[in-house]
Protein backbone atom coordinates (compact mmCIF):
# COMPACT_ATOMS: atom_id res chain seq x y z
CA UNK A 1 0.00 0.00 0.00
CA UNK A 2 3.11 1.90 0.26
CA UNK A 3 1.67 4.04 3.30
CA UNK A 4 -1.38 4.85 1.60
CA UNK A 5 -4.49 5.54 4.23
CA UNK A 6 -7.20 2.89 3.71
CA UNK A 7 -10.57 4.68 4.06
CA UNK A 8 -12.50 3.17 6.57
CA UNK A 9 -16.72 2.57 7.25
CA UNK A 10 -18.88 3.51 9.91
CA UNK A 11 -18.60 -0.37 10.97
CA UNK A 12 -14.67 -0.35 11.38
CA UNK A 13 -15.16 2.98 13.33
CA UNK A 14 -17.64 1.00 15.79
CA UNK A 15 -15.60 -2.11 16.00
CA UNK A 16 -12.18 -0.32 16.47
CA UNK A 17 -14.44 1.89 19.34
CA UNK A 18 -15.08 -1.17 20.89
CA UNK A 19 -11.67 -2.97 20.45
CA UNK A 20 -13.44 -5.64 18.14
CA UNK A 21 -10.97 -5.08 15.07
CA UNK A 22 -7.57 -7.15 14.13
CA UNK A 23 -4.72 -5.03 14.18
CA UNK A 24 -3.89 -5.01 10.82
CA UNK A 25 -7.24 -3.36 10.27
CA UNK A 26 -7.07 -1.64 13.88
CA UNK A 27 -3.52 0.12 12.16
CA UNK A 28 -5.07 0.94 9.04
CA UNK A 29 -8.28 2.75 11.44
CA UNK A 30 -5.48 4.64 13.11
CA UNK A 31 -3.64 5.87 10.12
CA UNK A 32 -7.35 7.06 8.94
CA UNK A 33 -7.83 9.06 12.24
CA UNK A 34 -4.54 10.17 12.10
CA UNK A 35 -4.99 12.19 8.80
CA UNK A 36 -6.20 15.70 9.57
CA UNK A 37 -9.06 15.56 6.87
CA UNK A 38 -10.36 13.07 8.90
CA UNK A 39 -10.93 15.95 12.17
CA UNK A 40 -14.86 15.29 11.97
CA UNK A 41 -14.02 11.09 12.55
CA UNK A 42 -11.79 11.22 15.30
CA UNK A 43 -14.64 13.81 17.41
CA UNK A 44 -17.19 11.09 16.75
CA UNK A 45 -15.28 8.35 18.06
CA UNK A 46 -14.20 10.60 21.17
CA UNK A 47 -17.82 11.04 21.53
CA UNK A 48 -19.08 7.38 21.32
CA UNK A 49 -15.79 6.75 23.98
CA UNK A 50 -17.19 8.71 26.26
CA UNK A 51 -20.69 7.81 26.11
CA UNK A 52 -19.24 4.07 26.64
CA UNK A 53 -17.68 5.67 29.85
CA UNK A 54 -20.93 6.85 31.32
CA UNK A 55 -22.85 3.11 30.49
CA UNK A 56 -20.31 1.90 32.28
CA UNK A 57 -20.36 3.56 35.10
CA UNK A 58 -24.15 3.86 35.33
CA UNK A 59 -24.38 0.03 34.93
CA UNK A 60 -21.70 -1.41 36.68
CA UNK A 61 -22.63 -0.98 40.28
CA UNK A 62 -26.52 -2.66 39.37
CA UNK A 63 -25.12 -5.70 37.49
CA UNK A 64 -25.10 -8.05 40.40
CA UNK A 65 -28.81 -7.57 41.24
CA UNK A 66 -31.03 -10.59 41.00
CA UNK A 67 -33.65 -11.11 38.16
CA UNK A 68 -37.06 -10.11 39.10
CA UNK A 69 -39.07 -12.78 38.52
CA UNK A 70 -41.23 -11.02 36.37
CA UNK A 71 -38.61 -10.67 34.12
CA UNK A 72 -37.27 -14.52 34.34
CA UNK A 73 -41.20 -15.17 32.91
CA UNK A 74 -40.86 -13.30 30.46
CA UNK A 75 -37.40 -14.40 29.11
CA UNK A 76 -38.73 -18.10 29.73
CA UNK A 77 -41.16 -16.91 26.85
CA UNK A 78 -41.63 -16.85 23.04
CA UNK A 79 -40.53 -13.33 21.48
CA UNK A 80 -43.02 -11.20 20.84
CA UNK A 81 -43.97 -8.85 18.41
CA UNK A 82 -42.12 -5.90 18.12
CA UNK A 83 -45.26 -3.50 19.34
CA UNK A 84 -45.50 -6.02 22.66
CA UNK A 85 -42.04 -5.80 23.26
CA UNK A 86 -41.95 -1.91 24.26
CA UNK A 87 -43.15 -2.52 27.68
CA UNK A 88 -40.01 -4.65 27.57
CA UNK A 89 -37.34 -1.95 27.02
CA UNK A 90 -38.68 0.35 30.03
CA UNK A 91 -37.81 -2.23 32.69
CA UNK A 92 -35.22 -1.46 35.43
CA UNK A 93 -31.53 -1.32 33.96
CA UNK A 94 -30.49 -3.95 36.28
CA UNK A 95 -32.98 -6.28 35.31
CA UNK A 96 -32.49 -6.21 31.96
CA UNK A 97 -28.29 -5.83 32.42
CA UNK A 98 -28.28 -8.71 34.26
CA UNK A 99 -30.56 -10.94 32.07
CA UNK A 100 -28.15 -10.19 29.05
CA UNK A 101 -25.04 -8.71 30.10
CA UNK A 102 -25.78 -5.58 27.67
CA UNK A 103 -27.67 -2.90 28.06
CA UNK A 104 -28.30 -0.43 24.99
CA UNK A 105 -29.19 2.93 25.95
CA UNK A 106 -29.31 5.50 29.11
CA UNK A 107 -31.60 6.65 31.84
CA UNK A 108 -33.64 3.35 32.08
CA UNK A 109 -34.24 2.27 28.61
CA UNK A 110 -32.68 -0.72 27.39
CA UNK A 111 -33.34 -3.25 24.48
CA UNK A 112 -33.36 -7.12 24.90
CA UNK A 113 -32.81 -7.29 21.15
CA UNK A 114 -30.40 -4.28 20.02
CA UNK A 115 -29.47 -3.03 16.33
CA UNK A 116 -25.75 -2.62 14.49
CA UNK A 117 -24.09 0.17 16.86
CA UNK A 118 -22.99 1.81 13.85
CA UNK A 119 -26.36 2.52 12.25
CA UNK A 120 -27.62 4.08 15.36
CA UNK A 121 -24.73 6.11 15.87
CA UNK A 122 -24.42 7.15 12.80
CA UNK A 123 -28.33 8.19 12.78
CA UNK A 124 -27.92 10.34 15.37
CA UNK A 125 -25.12 11.95 13.95
CA UNK A 126 -27.30 12.86 11.13
CA UNK A 127 -30.22 14.16 13.29
CA UNK A 128 -28.03 16.14 15.38
CA UNK A 129 -26.28 17.48 12.61
CA UNK A 130 -29.77 18.65 10.86
CA UNK A 131 -30.77 20.06 14.23
CA UNK A 132 -27.72 22.60 14.74
CA UNK A 133 -28.03 23.42 11.17
CA UNK A 134 -31.97 24.02 11.17
CA UNK A 135 -32.89 25.05 14.59
CA UNK A 136 -30.92 28.34 13.96
CA UNK A 137 -32.76 29.83 11.57
CA UNK A 138 -35.73 32.61 11.98
CA UNK A 139 -37.53 32.73 8.89
CA UNK A 140 -36.43 29.33 7.38
CA UNK A 141 -37.00 27.40 10.32
CA UNK A 142 -39.20 24.83 8.61
CA UNK A 143 -40.06 24.59 4.23
CA UNK A 144 -44.14 23.26 5.15
CA UNK A 145 -45.59 24.90 8.12
CA UNK A 146 -48.05 23.88 11.31
CA UNK A 147 -50.74 25.53 9.35
CA UNK A 148 -50.65 22.73 6.09
CA UNK A 149 -49.96 19.88 8.51
CA UNK A 150 -51.55 17.92 6.14
CA UNK A 151 -49.50 18.49 3.37
CA UNK A 152 -46.47 18.17 5.68
CA UNK A 153 -47.38 14.36 6.73
CA UNK A 154 -48.10 13.01 2.98
CA UNK A 155 -45.29 14.80 1.37
CA UNK A 156 -42.63 13.03 3.65
CA UNK A 157 -44.25 10.25 4.15
CA UNK A 158 -44.29 9.30 0.45
CA UNK A 159 -40.49 10.44 0.15
CA UNK A 160 -39.54 8.52 2.91
CA UNK A 161 -42.12 5.38 2.31
CA UNK A 162 -43.53 4.92 5.80
CA UNK A 163 -46.38 6.63 7.52
CA UNK A 164 -45.14 10.43 9.32
CA UNK A 165 -47.28 11.65 12.10
CA UNK A 166 -45.81 14.64 14.30
CA UNK A 167 -46.56 13.51 17.66
CA UNK A 168 -48.68 16.36 20.21
CA UNK A 169 -46.06 17.61 22.65
CA UNK A 170 -48.69 20.34 23.53
CA UNK A 171 -48.77 18.60 27.13
CA UNK A 172 -44.86 19.08 27.35
CA UNK A 173 -45.08 22.41 26.50
CA UNK A 174 -43.92 22.46 22.89
CA UNK A 175 -45.45 24.38 20.19
CA UNK A 176 -45.13 22.33 16.42
CA UNK A 177 -43.98 24.56 13.97
CA UNK A 178 -44.12 22.01 10.95
CA UNK A 179 -41.04 20.25 9.00
CA UNK A 180 -38.69 19.69 5.95
CA UNK A 181 -37.03 16.88 4.18
CA UNK A 182 -33.59 16.84 4.83
CA UNK A 183 -30.70 14.54 3.41
CA UNK A 184 -29.44 11.62 5.32
CA UNK A 185 -26.09 10.31 3.51
CA UNK A 186 -27.27 11.12 0.01
CA UNK A 187 -31.27 9.88 1.10
CA UNK A 188 -34.36 11.42 2.21
CA UNK A 189 -35.20 12.11 5.86
CA UNK A 190 -38.22 13.75 7.87
CA UNK A 191 -36.98 16.30 10.14
CA UNK A 192 -39.91 17.86 12.48
CA UNK A 193 -39.23 21.09 14.69
CA UNK A 194 -41.02 22.30 17.64
CA UNK A 195 -40.78 25.37 19.85
CA UNK A 196 -41.28 25.92 23.85
CA UNK A 197 -42.34 29.55 25.89
CA UNK A 198 -38.86 30.38 25.80
CA UNK A 199 -37.90 30.33 21.91
CA UNK A 200 -36.15 26.48 21.87
CA UNK A 201 -36.50 24.50 19.43
CA UNK A 202 -36.41 20.87 19.50
CA UNK A 203 -36.43 18.21 16.37
CA UNK A 204 -37.43 15.29 15.86
CA UNK A 205 -35.43 13.53 12.76
CA UNK A 206 -36.86 10.38 11.40
CA UNK A 207 -34.58 8.30 8.58
CA UNK A 208 -34.52 4.91 7.11
CA UNK A 209 -32.21 2.48 7.88
CA UNK A 210 -31.04 -0.41 5.61
CA UNK A 211 -31.35 -3.23 7.78
CA UNK A 212 -34.57 -3.92 10.19
CA UNK A 213 -33.62 -3.83 13.43
CA UNK A 214 -34.32 -2.80 17.33
CA UNK A 215 -32.52 -0.40 19.37
CA UNK A 216 -34.04 1.33 22.24
CA UNK A 217 -33.32 4.79 23.50
CA UNK A 218 -29.17 5.87 23.79
CA UNK A 219 -28.17 9.32 25.09
CA UNK A 220 -26.02 11.47 22.34
CA UNK A 221 -24.17 14.66 23.31
CA UNK A 222 -22.25 17.33 21.52
CA UNK A 223 -21.86 20.80 22.72
CA UNK A 224 -25.00 23.00 23.23
CA UNK A 225 -27.28 19.62 21.85
CA UNK A 226 -28.16 16.81 22.82
CA UNK A 227 -30.40 13.94 21.54
CA UNK A 228 -31.82 10.26 22.30
CA UNK A 229 -31.97 8.21 19.60
CA UNK A 230 -33.92 4.50 18.12
CA UNK A 231 -34.40 2.00 15.92
CA UNK A 232 -37.82 0.73 14.90
CA UNK A 233 -37.59 -2.37 12.48
CA UNK A 234 -36.58 -0.33 9.44
CA UNK A 235 -37.01 3.25 10.62
CA UNK A 236 -34.39 5.05 12.90
CA UNK A 237 -35.25 8.54 14.82
CA UNK A 238 -33.59 10.85 16.39
CA UNK A 239 -35.22 13.86 18.92
CA UNK A 240 -32.38 16.48 19.73
CA UNK A 241 -32.72 19.67 21.85
CA UNK A 242 -30.70 22.00 24.06
CA UNK A 243 -27.97 20.52 26.13
CA UNK A 244 -30.75 19.47 28.56
CA UNK A 245 -29.93 15.90 29.83
CA UNK A 246 -33.04 15.19 31.85
CA UNK A 247 -35.73 17.36 29.86
CA UNK A 248 -34.82 16.15 26.45
CA UNK A 249 -35.05 12.32 27.87
CA UNK A 250 -38.50 13.35 29.42
CA UNK A 251 -39.46 14.77 25.87
CA UNK A 252 -38.16 11.72 24.03
CA UNK A 253 -40.19 9.51 25.91
CA UNK A 254 -43.18 11.29 25.34
CA UNK A 255 -42.26 11.19 21.04
CA UNK A 256 -41.54 7.35 21.85
CA UNK A 257 -45.22 6.75 23.54
CA UNK A 258 -46.56 8.47 20.66
CA UNK A 259 -44.89 6.79 17.97
CA UNK A 260 -45.57 3.19 19.34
Amino acid sequence: MSGAVVPVSDEDLAAYADGRLLPERAASVEAWLASPENAADRARLERWRLQDASLRAALDPVLAEPLPAALRAVLGEARPPLRARRSVRWLAPAAVAAAIGIAIGVGGSFALWGAAPAVARGLADSGMSAHAVYSRETRHAVEVGADDEAHLVSWLSNRLDTPISPPDLSAEGLTFLGGRLVPDGGRPAAQLMYEDGAGQRYTLFIARTDESGTAAMAYAWEPDICAFYWVDGTVGYVFAGPENRRHVEQLSRAVYDQIG
